[in-house]
């Protein structure tokens, strides 16, 4: 079970759901967002997949290819400019 506290005073917050992952991302927005960049990084600093979204709010589902490799890799946002990583792991 998740719980979440909302704090209408917040900047934005950004969350990964599903960790570990498999096909697809689901991500968490605290506050819509107007633009968002999604960027998928392997540990070696290669960008692996990319995508861009608009009116970014609650939750989005980023469906991934399924030519990844199991491992660990880094997931950028950018949401109106403010940069969130997280690291994932891929099953």
């Amino acid at each position: 079970d998740v719980i979440f506290i909302k704090n209408t005073n917040a900047q934005q917050y950004v969350w990964v759901i599903n960790n570990p992952f498999r096909d697809y991302i689901d991500i968490r927005f605290v506050r819509q967002a107007i633009t968002t960049k999604l960027q998928l990084i392997t540990m070696n600093g290669k960008i692996v997949a990319e995508k861009a979204l608009s009116a970014s709010s609650g939750q989005q589902r980023w469906q991934l290819t399924n030519d990844l490799s199991k491992g660990v890799y880094i997931l950028r946002v950018i949401a109106d400019g403010i940069v969130f990583t997280n690291k994932l792991v891929k099953d």
